[in-house]
């Protein structure tokens, strides 16, 4: 503000209101504040607002993010209780399989167990059999060793009794009673068990006078 040089003898009234009239410049440099002081609200309004809008996309593709975040992974929970499903079914297969694996086995062990036991047992009897064939081959060779004594000593015996009856003569057989009268044994000493008398056993009368036995020709047919 310029300063008013007093003049000398000049009224102090008429400096005082010259004091008081504001200058332009003071009136210009009022204006420039409040153009600028507008200009910066406008600038911090237009800031705001493009602040806002900005703000207002970042939420939104936060928003958008998070949607489908949300979406993959409601997606993965569904996947993981799928595959937790899938899990337990296959548990419950193998459990299965499991169990029937172990009663094929049990069933396997008792099927070889009676197999053994039917060898064991075929075997018993495969050597009782053996046994027995043995045993009948032994009687059969026995029977037939016996039926060719039998047949050699019939054979012998018709022999002998063919040749007494062609002798026609009576003749001593072996059997002699003089150890103990009536008791007859062969000259080997062993006993007579069966006799065939033609009345009464070899006596001549006299108690002791006859000990021998003997064949007589005329006796041949008698049954």
């Amino acid at each position: 503000m310029p300063l008013l040089r007093g003049r000398t003898g000049a009224n102090p009234s008429s400096i005082d209101n010259a004091a008081r009239r504001p200058s332009r410049a003071d009136a210009v440099c009022l204006g420039l504040l409040c153009v600028l002081l507008l200009d910066g609200i406008v600038g911090l309004f237009l800031h705001h607002r493009t602040s806002s809008v900005g703000l207002r996309i970042v939420k939104d593709q936060l928003r958008t993010g998070y949607n489908t975040m949300t979406m993959e992974r409601d997606q993965h929970q569904t996947s993981y209780n799928t595959m937790t499903m899938e899990r337990d079914q296959l548990q419950t297969g193998y459990n299965t399989m499991a169990m029937e694996r172990d009663q094929l086995q049990t069933s396997y062990n008792t099927m070889t167990m009676e197999r053994d036991q039917l060898q064991t047992d075929y075997n018993a009897m495969a050597m009782e059999r053996d046994q027995l064939q043995t045993s009948y081959n032994n009687l059969a060779e026995e029977r037939d060793l016996w039926y060719y004594i039998s047949s050699e000593v019939k054979s012998s015996y018709e022999t002998k009794q063919t040749f007494l009856t062609k002798l026609n003569k009576r003749v001593w057989i072996g059997l002699t009673d003089k150890d103990n009268e009536g008791t007859w044994k062969w000259v080997d000493v062993t006993p007579l068990t069966t006799a065939y008398w033609s009345g009464k056993q070899p006596d001549n009368g006299g108690g002791d006078r006859a000990n021998c036995a003997e064949h007589s020709p005329e006796l041949i047919d008698m049954e």
